[in-house]
């Protein structure tokens, strides 16, 4: 009789083993496209980002830092009020990517290290 008990205990302890394995999996199917989708986001936020400091950088190099006294070069101090200005336009949409990039960055390695500690 003790040992149907304990086949049946086994059995069900079996079952319940069987049922916490497939909720972990399917959990895991669930977080993977999470984590996919988050790493996805980042890399596209973080190369916007890059592009926009490479083309930051372009404008940089044709800034002049002279000042035209000659009113016949005032066509010249007219074009690097103009990079001046195009430059700090960027300023915030770099500062909007850099912000983005990181809570992305942030949230996506909440996500790898929570489904690390449930499966631990």
């Amino acid at each position: 009789m003790n040992l149907l008990l304990e086949t049946g205990s086994l059995n069900q302890d079996n079952r319940l083993y069987s049922f916490a394995t497939r909720q972990l999996e399917s959990n895991a199917a669930i977080r993977l496209p999470v984590l996919l989708t988050l790493v996805g986001t980042w890399g596209a936020v973080t190369a916007a980002l890059v592009s926009v400091l490479i083309y930051r950088s372009a404008l940089a190099t044709h800034e002049d830092t002279q000042v035209f006294l000659d009113p016949a070069e005032r066509v010249l101090a007219n074009e690097q009020r103009e990079v001046g200005a195009k430059i700090d336009r960027l300023s915030r949409p770099i500062n909007i990517l850099l912000i983005l990039s990181g809570v992305l960055l942030a949230a996506t390695f909440c996500v790898w290290y929570a489904q690390k500690f449930h499966t631990f």
